[in-house]
């Protein structure tokens, strides 16, 4: 599906600074039209994106409870 739309000079203006700066920091060399392709991409992914954080954070914190577990076993058969 294709889109169009209008900015006023004032706002494309905007645009490309933002999308300037965006390139600086990110090490991109997007065009304005790509770089709102990305953001709206992003956009649609973001709720996924963000449960898939939350189940490797909770797949991390099970993996670290579970290696501090290990140790402590192994520090107290240490001691025996």
């Amino acid at each position: 599906m294709k889109y169009e739309i209008e900015l006023s000079d004032e706002a494309n203006a905007g645009l490309k600074r933002i999308v300037a700066r965006w390139n600086a920091d990110q090490g991109q060399d997007l065009s304005p039209a790509e770089w709102l392709l990305l953001h709206v991409k992003d956009l649609v992914i973001a709720d996924d994106l963000v449960a898939a954080r939350e189940t490797f954070l909770r797949q991390a914190e099970d993996n670290a409870l579970a290696a501090l577990r290990a140790e402590r076993d192994r520090m107290l058969a240490a001691l025996a």
